[in-house]
């Protein structure tokens, strides 16, 4: 038996192409930062109590026996970012003391509080700076340190720590209200 094999030819046809295009310009706006937010935080041991935009930071200190100091109750933290809008601030730091019973000029609250500028990133944090205030006086932290996150200042008082800063209150020091002026510059350029 044969086989048979039929093959059909089928005319071709032209199919015409067709081929559009269309740009579609996609942006999106990130405002500038209206302002710039400093919210303070009380902190004992790993809480955070909102106090908000408060400017009285007021230590509570008690006297530890065992050690012979003044030891705070808590500390503060400040955070510095931008509102309502994008940026990134240089932040400068500088600080005075206004009034000190122990009447020299290294034995006020510029020598026995602390303070610790730290960028924030997510829940990490990186130390930039930390000294007494005296001497973290005149810092500048610059915007590309603090680039990713945002400013976090530590402020506190001496506990005698060793590797710490500062040097703690004892009954050395003259009994009265310790002050002085923290100023936090934040400049968005």
């Amino acid at each position: 038996m044969a086989a048979t094999f039929a093959v059909a030819m089928i005319p071709s046809k032209a199919f015409a192409q067709l081929q559009v295009s269309e740009n579609f310009f996609v942006t999106a706006d990130i405002p500038e930062a209206t302002d710039i937010s400093f919210i303070v935080y009380k902190v004992t041991g790993n809480e955070f109590e909102t106090l908000g935009e408060i400017t009285n930071l007021d230590f509570q200190l008690s006297f530890n026996s065992e050690f012979g100091i003044y030891l705070p109750d808590f500390f503060f933290a400040i955070d510095v970012a931008p509102q309502d809008g994008a940026g990134v601030p240089s932040v400068l730091i500088e600080y005075t003391d206004t009034q000190n019973p122990n009447g020299g000029a290294d034995n006020g609250l510029g020598a026995k509080a602390v303070g610790t500028a730290v960028r924030v990133e997510g829940t990490e944090e990186t130390t930039l700076a930390q000294d007494t205030l005296s001497g973290i006086d005149g810092t500048n932290i610059p915007a590309r340190d603090i680039q990713g996150g945002f400013l976090r200042f530590y402020l506190g008082i001496s506990t005698g720590e060793p590797g710490t800063p500062g040097v703690p209150f004892s009954n050395g020091d003259q009994p009265g209200s310790y002050e002085g002026t923290l100023t936090l510059t934040a400049t968005i350029t």
